[in-house]
C-alpha cells in the first residue's frame, strides 16, 4: 500500500473522529455508541466502525470511557475538558 492509499483510508477515519468529537457531551456520564449513532448526521457507519473509532480515540486520550461495556452496564463516552 503506497502513501496516497493510506492517506485515501485516513481521511474518512479522520473525519469520523471530529464527529465523534462533536457529538460527545463534555460531562460524564456520557453516552453510548448506540447514542452517537443516533445523534450522528449524514450517511450512518456501521456499528462496528463506529465502537473500533471510539475505542481508538480512548486510547488516544481524545475522549474518556466508564462502564465495562456489557449488557446494562455500557460504555459511555464523553469529552474531558481540560480547565
Amino acid at each position: 500500500m503506497n502513501v496516497a492509499q493510506r492517506t485515501a483510508l485516513l481521511d474518512p477515519r479522520k473525519k469520523r473522529l471530529q464527529t465523534i468529537r462533536g457529538i460527545l457531551p463534555s460531562v460524564p456520564p456520557g453516552i453510548t455508541e448506540f447514542e452517537v449513532l443516533h445523534h450522528w448526521t449524514g450517511p450512518l457507519p456501521n456499528i462496528r466502525t463506529i465502537r473500533r473509532d471510539l475505542k481508538r480515540g480512548r486510547e488516544r486520550g481524545m475522549w474518556t470511557a466508564s462502564g465495562r461495556g456489557v449488557p446494562y452496564q455500557p460504555q459511555r463516552y464523553w469529552v474531558r475538558v481540560t480547565a
